[in-house]
């Protein structure tokens, strides 16, 4: 409708008509802009119902993370040894905890090494933590933490949660008695502000309190991005909604800046042909029954 009025003053610019109340036009605008933001931001929902939880099991070589995997599975999937950068690919399993999907991926551990094969190892871990939804960053209790080790999970928390995501820490080898220093203290920040459990993936002492929090991580992460039971899963209806709210945002900004109705209209068409891919398209036919619905043009 409001289009239909914004391009029907087109026609008539030169005897000066205003057909569109652009006060209330802008108003308008602010109410639809806020619910595409409502369904752009239900996207990171909708992606973790059809894709599942995207876990990361990260940390230095030999810190427990295949193990763990193997744990969460209930079979030997990922190879085992004392050896560090066993691991040089991503490992992917999936698993149900609690009605729940987890994506899981063992990674590599990180480290500054010179073999080319484990550096690539190392790379494709980077680039996958880079898409998780909760990191689940391992420390070895057995030994204490190197300079490379303190700076790379710091880097590592921080950028994780600056896009978003969750991180929750599993010091491993519970079964095992502690060395006698201080544990940990380097990472006494990240400690003590995130949920911290003492496990074993040899003996699985304090696995399923390991499996209810990534649960209840989840389900608060959910809360608190508002699973309001409306949301998008489909990345091409992602893409045209951010469309269609850049438009309309630009369509907004002329309004409330007094530009004429032909900067508006344009704006506000890109709009709907964005949201059209989605709904179905919106053709000019459309407009126009708009109009002469409500116009006596031409009589």
């Amino acid at each position: 409708m409001n289009l239909g009025l914004l391009e029907l003053e087109l026609d008539f610019a030169e005897d000066g008509y205003e057909f569109a109340e652009k006060k209330l036009f802008a108003d308008q605008l602010k109410v639809v802009i806020a619910e595409l933001n409502q369904l752009i931001s239900s996207y990171s929902i909708g992606k973790i119902y059809r894709d599942g939880v995207q876990v990361a099991l990260a940390g230095a070589p030999n810190v427990g993370k295949s193990s763990l995997l193997n744990a969460f599975l209930k079979e030997d999937r990922a190879i085992v040894t004392s050896y560090p950068g066993t691991t040089r690919d991503i490992i992917e399993e999936s698993v149900t905890i609690d009605g729940l999907l987890f994506v899981l991926s063992d990674t590599a551990g990180l480290r500054v090494t010179a073999d080319p094969i484990e550096q690539e190892g190392v790379r494709r871990a980077e680039v996958r933590l880079k898409s998780c939804d909760i990191l689940l960053l391992m420390l070895d209790r057995t030994r204490p933490l190197g300079n490379l080790e303190v700076a790379q999970s710091i880097k590592l928390v921080a950028e994780v949660e600056a896009r978003g995501a969750k991180c929750v820490v599993a010091i491993n080898k519970a079964d095992v008695d502690p060395y006698s220093s201080e544990p940990f203290a380097e990472l006494n920040e990240i400690l003590s502000t995130h949920p911290v459990l003492e496990i074993s993936a040899k003996t699985l002492l304090g696995f399923e309190k390991l499996e209810a929090l990534l649960v209840e991580t989840t389900v608060a992460n959910l809360v608190e991005k508002g699973d309001s039971g409306i949301m998008i899963s489909n990345l091409r209806h992602f893409s045209a909604l951010q469309r269609a709210k850049g438009a309309l945002e630009l369509a907004l900004e002329s309004t409330l800046s007094g530009k004429s109705s032909e900067f508006i209209a344009v704006d506000l068409r890109s709009g709907l042909d964005a949201i059209g891919e989605i709904v179905g398209v919106v053709t000019t036919e459309d407009i126009l029954n708009s109009i002469f619905s409500k116009f006596c043009i031409g009589k």
